[in-house]
């Protein structure tokens, strides 16, 4: 079985050649292992030939490339990627297109943080994204919507402890966290074939995270924050889309929210949960890690080595 599979979806109108070229080249000069494969999924019906861009990269390294007509669903696609994949590789990455990984030996560092973690209990791992920060944004790993006692109802434009962008109080070491995985992130390819497949929300990627998520946690794994590995996302914010197409038709929230409500018992007002839904998914899941977090701020980091030897 090979190590690991690297997974890209650039089905989507917001692709574009240029970030694909500096993500694909921070991966390759700061993985740091050679066991590794990647696949790739791209769309006939982009303005540019993303596909070119892979096979003049990394044409010997890829596993699969999948063209499809059309733009597809972030789930359907990931579902697609899991069966091709699921007996061949140990762990998957899954990574957007549009960010670049700043840390040497960014795996070495995945796999020295996870090894004390029994393997069947590890959810997904991701990093810290300085990109927003360097536009006077912050948004911590810990601070997405959650079941944290500050739930947010706005997405950007924060940060948990200074409110000062020059001084930023990221933690240290690794943490636990309740949040829905970042733009980048690791798991067990075995890990994921417990709720394989992932359920397509709407035709697009609203609400796929906090999806996944609640998947990882509910059924006890644990999801982690590994600080000291950086990368930067959104690449080039400006005309992030083909101005010769628009997405907005294909971004249906109401649509996402209706289907995410329905799945886990959870009403979502105002983008984000309730605290109704709080209680739902406590009562829903007792033996999981949500009443924790929900007592918690989502400033109070939950380290991993106090996490271990408390649990």
């Amino acid at each position: 079985m090979k190590e690991l599979v690297i997974y890209i979806d650039s089905g989507y109108i917001s692709a574009r050649g240029e970030n694909i070229i500096d993500c694909v080249n921070s991966i390759e000069e700061n993985i740091g292992i050679e066991d590794y494969q990647y696949y790739i999924v791209c769309s006939k019906s982009h303005p540019e030939n993303t596909r070119q861009f892979y096979e003049m990269l990394i044409k010997d390294k890829i596993y699969k490339l999948v063209e499809q007509d059309e733009y597809g669903s972030w789930a359907d696609n990931f579902n697609m990627f899991v069966e091709d994949c699921k007996d061949e590789f140990r762990v998957l990455m899954e990574t957007h297109d549009d960010l670049t990984i700043d840390t040497k030996d960014f795996y070495k560092v995945y796999l020295e943080e996870t090894k004390d973690i029994q393997e069947d209990k590890l959810g997904w791992a991701s990093f810290t994204n300085v990109g927003y920060y360097k536009q006077d944004l912050c948004w911590s790993n810990s601070m997405r919507f959650g079941v944290h006692k500050d739930r947010f109802a706005r997405r950007f434009g924060f940060e948990a402890h200074t409110k000062d962008i020059n001084n930023l109080d990221w933690p240290k070491k690794t943490c636990v966290v309740w949040a829905p995985f970042h733009h980048v992130c690791l798991i067990p390819m075995k890990n994921v074939l417990k709720f394989y497949p992932l359920t397509t929300l709407c035709n697009w990627s609203v609400l796929a995270d906090e999806d996944f998520c609640l998947e990882t946690l509910t059924r006890g794994m644990i999801n982690l924050w590994i600080p000291q590995v950086e990368y930067q996302h959104p690449l080039r914010v400006e005309g992030r889309k083909h101005k010769t197409q628009t997405t907005s038709h294909l971004r249906t929230h109401q649509l996402s929210e209706s289907n995410f409500g329905k799945k886990w018992n959870v009403t979502w007002g105002e983008r984000n949960y309730t605290d109704d839904d709080v209680k739902s998914l406590i009562k829903q899941f007792p033996n999981s890690d949500i009443k924790m977090f929900s007592e918690k701020f989502s400033y109070e980091y939950i380290y991993l080595e106090d996490y271990i030897k408390e649990n």
